[in-house]
């Protein structure tokens, strides 16, 4: 098994975190082609919280589920590889992509740190400028793990209790709120879902393109992942001038305690 302990930098407490935590997960679902997965047990362990499980493991490659209730490895079940970037010596600025206090990053260049995280920061603009431009290096042993693919081996379907809709019927929800655009009509473990899909029929990732998902007689606005590797540039729908499809790296980095020890410090430093 797998835990977090959300630990509070900026802006926000760690009891918010996890009172977010405990009210949002248990109301999602994961539905993919080996069923319909629910998260109702979701709660706080003597670990921490369970975010899923390692499936399997070997150098720089693992691939993990998330939790779910019947405890299956087969809901979220993403392949990962990473690459291991030594930042010992670095400065602050070296792990955000460059002139960001002056410039809009290009979505790719966000590698070290996301582009969320970076706007938060940002806001702060005078704390923001101060902590990029610090002096202090990362302490020897820091070390940042970013990803050479991220492999979604299922396509996944979410929906939330928050997303239900009036709408009477998957038909109706697609008239209504993409009548333009080229949506399949499917199956998923016995569900019935609407999603986009390209000149071919293929199901396509855009980000402006929803599904929809059926339980229980009722339409549910859905989120989703198409089976693939979802960093590639290539993933997804041609990207626009203002919509790529792909993640950046940076979503799925992960700091060793001396990296995030050192960060979290520097963060707190400029930011009161």
């Amino acid at each position: 098994m797998i835990y977090s302990s959300p630990k509070a930098i900026y802006n926000v407490t760690a009891d918010e975190i996890e009172s977010s935590l405990a009210e949002d997960v248990v109301q999602t679902y994961d539905l993919n082609s080996f069923g319909l997965f629910t998260k109702k047990t979701y709660q706080k362990q003597n670990n921490g919280w369970p975010e899923g499980y390692i499936v399997a493991s070997q150098g720089s490659q693992i691939t993990t589920a998330q939790f779910n209730d019947s405890c299956s490895l087969n809901s979220d079940n993403v392949s990962f590889d990473y690459e291991k970037i030594n930042v010992s010596g670095k400065k602050v600025a070296d792990i955000f992509p460059p002139n960001i206090i002056n410039s809009i990053p290009k979505h790719s260049d966000y590698i070290y740190i996301s582009d969320q995280f970076s706007r938060i920061l940002k806001d702060n603009q005078t704390a923001f400028a101060n902590l990029v431009n610090s002096n202090a290096t990362f302490p020897s042993g820091s070390f940042v793990y970013v990803p050479k693919s991220v492999i979604y081996n299922n396509t996944e379907f979410y929906l939330f209790d928050s997303s239900l809709t009036d709408f009477k019927t998957l038909a109706e929800w697609q008239q209504k709120l993409y009548p333009n655009f080229n949506y399949k009509f499917d199956t998923v473990a016995g569900y019935k879902v609407t999603y986009f899909v390209d000149s071919a029929g293929n199901p396509i990732f855009d980000n402006g393109k929803d599904p929809a998902i059926e339980m229980n007689g009722k339409i549910y606005d859905g989120e989703w992942q198409v089976k693939g590797n979802v960093i590639s540039e290539t993933y997804g729908a041609p990207p626009t001038t203002w919509n790529t499809n792909y993640q950046s790296k940076s979503e799925f980095a992960l700091y060793n305690k001396a990296s995030y020890d050192f960060l979290v410090a520097q963060i707190q430093t400029y930011y009161k």
